[in-house]
């Protein structure tokens, strides 16, 4: 099977400029990056948490727009995934995840997302940012009033999408 891919070299102004901006004034005023605050607290509660290596952390996001919806972060902070050192602990992240989504999804295909500072920029002007992934399950079918409104409805709760994945991962569930 063929799986198309596509990398581009640009960015989307808007997306990113709005992304930075929330990350920023997050940061300003608990000097602390959303993202590294999101970390700190779904790794506390860990019903989210789908994976976790010893620098990336797979979980399923509060608001999923879909099921089996999974953000991959790298632990420590950074701004742009060009810095990326820890290769292999993330290839191994990415392939064990990538492998549960596609098992609890019935083997759909999926949109595979990295977000990351602009090639252009430099991460210094960025340092509010951090660099992720999204893997996206390319079900189920986007109906009438998702295409109408703009709005996901997600018929699986994030709780049970995670508890699902890790399953499929081989983890048992404790009572």
């Amino acid at each position: 099977m063929l799986t198309p891919s596509l990398s581009l070299r640009l960015s989307f102004p808007r997306l990113f400029a709005r992304n930075s901006r929330v990350q920023e004034r997050s940061t300003r005023s608990g000097g602390k990056c959303l993202f590294c605050a999101l970390l700190e607290q779904e790794r506390k509660k860990f019903t989210r948490v789908v994976f976790e290596s010893k620098h990336f952390v797979a979980l399923v996001p509060y608001a999923a727009r879909l099921p089996f919806e999974v953000v991959v972060l790298p632990v420590s902070h950074s701004a742009t995934f060009l810095e990326e050192t820890r290769l292999e602990d993330l290839a191994q992240t990415l392939r064990r995840v990538l492998w549960g989504v596609r098992e609890c999804s019935g083997g759909s295909a999926f949109n595979f997302v990295l977000h990351s500072v602009p090639y252009h920029a430099r991460s210094e002007e960025y340092q509010g940012y951090h660099w992720h992934f999204e893997i996206l399950p390319s079900f189920p079918r986007v109906a009438g009033f998702e295409w109408g409104s703009g709005f996901s409805i997600n018929v699986l709760p994030p709780e049970e999408a995670a508890s699902r994945l890790r399953l499929c991962l081989g983890f048992q569930e404790s009572e």
